[in-house]
């Protein structure tokens, strides 16, 4: 029998995926927006624009939603994740903000003459860049299954956790995924406009290889080290349930009552 904690856990991870799509690409654009050279960078830097003005904030609503979700359905769950992950969580947070407030200025704000806007521009593309790298970093702390609760406290070494070849791999991985998943959208955009050539430059992002794969590599080097963290979870106590964070390759956030211990091997 499906339960309420699972009813509410699929509606969260629904707006997680949601979220990783249409954030993921709007983070994408931005990283397209620094690699922009070339006599048609200027169409480029258009074309995004004019991809993300009816988009760009209304994205986060699904990030809104997650995180009011989490806090109102697992408190004591989302207290631990919050208090452990305050450092990359604050970062992304930061470069959400400036990422923002960058891109009205420079696409709104500022006359394209001013010198300004190329640093809004640059704070724009810089931003795009490591607020999913960031959150990389976070999903792959939470996957790796190190963090331990004591009476409802988060315990973790957290500088040795976000800087394993593990976390920063799934953090350029993200970065490579909201990129692929940005020139797909931008590949449509540009169909629709008539403009072919920006189309089939695009399209040539998104089909590369070179591009897809180049976190992949990297993950290669650090298979002995993912093994390490992906191996075990942990579970802790809070009044009369036991909350999970933990999963090899995944996030898993799961409540188990009337236990105190979980091992998995």
């Amino acid at each position: 029998m499906i339960s309420l904690p699972y009813i509410l856990l699929s509606i969260l991870w629904f707006s997680l995926i949601a979220y990783a799509v249409f954030g993921g690409a709007d983070f994408g654009a931005g990283v397209w927006d620094t690699l922009a050279f070339g006599p048609n960078a200027q169409r480029q830097h258009d074309l995004i624009d004019e991809a993300l003005g009816p988009v760009w904030e209304t994205n986060h609503v699904w990030l809104i939603f997650l995180v009011v979700g989490l806090f109102s359905a697992f408190p004591a769950p989302f207290a631990v994740l919050v208090t452990v992950l305050y450092i990359p969580l604050t970062l992304a947070l930061i470069g959400v903000s400036l990422r923002g407030s960058a891109f009205i200025f420079r696409t709104h704000g500022l006359r394209s003459d001013k010198p300004a806007r190329k640093i809004w521009t640059r704070i724009f593309s810089f931003s795009s860049i490591i607020t999913p790298f960031f959150l990389g970093l976070a999903a792959a702390t939470v996957a790796s299954g190190q963090i331990r609760a004591r009476e409802g406290v988060g315990q973790v070494n957290l500088g040795a956790f976000i800087l394993t070849p593990f976390a920063l791999t799934i953090g350029f991985m993200a970065i490579a995924l909201c990129a692929t998943l940005a020139a797909i959208f931008l590949t449509v955009e540009a169909t629709d406009k008539k403009d072919h050539e920006l189309a089939e430059v695009f399209r040539w992002r998104a089909n590369s290889r070179a591009w897809r794969s180049w976190p992949s590599t990297l993950s290669v080097g650090s298979t002995p080290f993912m093994a390490r963290y992906a191996s075990s979870c942990h579970a802790y106590r809070h009044r009369d349930n036991d909350y999970w964070l933990s999963g090899s390759g995944h996030i898993v956030l799961q409540v188990l009552p009337d236990r105190t211990s979980v091992d998995c091997r």
